[in-house]
């Protein structure tokens, strides 16, 4: 790679992380958790850095901040010093990926496609689940946890994630990669079937003994 051709590079992605924070500033009136300062104190360089200065590193790099904090005690030439505030305690997940059911986002290899568009339309595409699945870190928020996650692709563009329930349904309802004992999942929630969890809609049962308080078995408030 010549001079030019690397300044050029980054050039671009300067360019590309200033527009990041100015959309995400702009269209959700708050700034993106991972672009706050005072939150991720290496701004970009936190993940786009020497070797990860194109790919962000990975979900394997998420677990740098989102894993045991003993992964930060390494020094590491792909990650810039302070890239977090001094007592800074970011979430901590990776235990949550050593459970017996959990999604095999560490478990071997990765089918992710930089552009995929959910559901799944390819039948034969390998089933995966990568952090920037369910997370956009250029766009989420404490407000708009699933900000920056596009849904199922519609005749008038992409629509926005706005429930959890939808995010799951990207992989787990309409995808035609579905495996062989796998059902829809959205299909099972459907308020019209004589049973169905109240995902979609408000359960029947008034009394369900085994639902943990503070939840109910009917809305509190309209709000």
């Amino acid at each position: 790679m010549t001079m030019r051709t690397c300044m050029l590079f980054i050039i671009k992605i300067l360019a590309f992380a200033t527009l990041q924070v100015i959309l995400v500033v702009n269209v959700w009136g708050a700034t993106a958790l991972h672009l706050d300062k005072n939150k991720v104190s290496g701004g970009c360089a936190a993940c786009h850095y020497r070797s990860y200065l194109r790919t962000g590193g990975g979900s394997e790099h998420c677990l740098y901040c989102h894993g045991s904090p003993t992964r930060r005690v390494v020094a590491s030439r792909n990650v810039p010093a302070g890239i977090l505030p001094l007592g800074a305690k970011p979430i901590n997940v990776e235990l949550e990926f050593k459970k017996q059911f959990r999604h095999p986002t560490f478990d071997g290899k990765v089918g992710h496609r930089s552009g995929e568009i959910l559901p799944e339309l390819d039948p034969k595409a390998s089933r995966h689940a990568v952090c920037m699945d369910c997370h956009n870190p250029h766009f989420l928020t404490t407000e708009k946890k699933l900000a920056g996650i596009a849904g199922k692709k519609t005749g008038l563009g992409v629509t926005a994630i706005e429930a959890e329930k939808d995010l799951c349904y990207r992989c787990h309802a309409d995808s035609a990669n579905l495996p062989a004992r796998a059902t829809n999942k959205k299909v099972e929630f459907r308020p019209t079937n004589p049973s169905f969890h109240p995902l979609e809609a408000e359960g029947k049962n008034l009394a369900v003994v085994s639902l943990v308080r503070p939840y109910r078995e009917k809305k509190v408030n309209e709000g």
